[in-house]
């Protein structure tokens, strides 16, 4: 990705009254795009989070958007990226480890160009979430969704309990070109 191409996600994220801390790129590189992340104070929050049911979301078989669920407030990470190919099935696929086995404490969703978290807007630009939470220690679970050409598209990891935090998740991207991550950012 181009120095152009960063700043021109940074001025729509600024003007739609997002200020931007830390633009990072991954010059010249692809998927597969692996992230270790963790939900704490201070990561941006959502209220309220989108319902989980399963099944997961499949490129060849599209679910739709469940609508919101809890009143939060729920942290949340976002990673950008930009599919500078055809259209493209995507596939993310989230490990969480984030406390004891067997408990559920994330959760995955994808949304074209933007996510605007809010009861009225969580379905707005919804490509595909995971379905239920994936257990703790039970490995990954995945879930697929299409991106058009050229298109950005953003996932989003959250974590499902109120003020809950995860120690470590482990996020994993393939399908697409040219990741663009935004670790740390605030909504004003």
């Amino acid at each position: 990705m181009t120095k152009a191409s960063c700043l021109a996600l940074a001025l729509v994220l600024v003007g739609s009254g997002v200020s931007v801390a830390e633009i990072r790129s991954v010059e010249g590189g692809t998927c597969p795009f692996t992230v270790t992340g963790d939900l704490q104070a201070g990561d941006l929050t959502e209220s309220p989070r989108l319902f989980r049911a399963d099944p997961a979301n499949a490129c060849a078989t599209p679910q739709p958007c469940e609508g919101p669920s809890g009143t939060g407030p729920y942290f949340y990470d976002q990673y950008f990226f930009v599919n500078a190919g055809q259209v493209n099935c995507v596939t993310a696929t989230v490990t969480p480890n984030c406390a004891a086995a067997g408990t559920f404490s994330v959760h995955s969703a994808a949304y074209l160009n933007a996510f605007t978290p809010g009861a009225g807007t969580i379905c707005t630009d919804f490509l595909g979430d995971i379905g239920g939470s994936p257990a703790d220690g039970a490995g990954p679970k995945a879930f697929s969704f299409d991106v058009p050409a050229g298109a950005t598209f953003v996932v989003i990891v959250n974590h499902i309990t109120v003020g809950g935090t995860c120690t470590t998740y482990q996020l994993d991207v393939t399908g697409c070109e040219v990741p663009v991550e935004i670790q740390s950012f605030s909504v004003e």
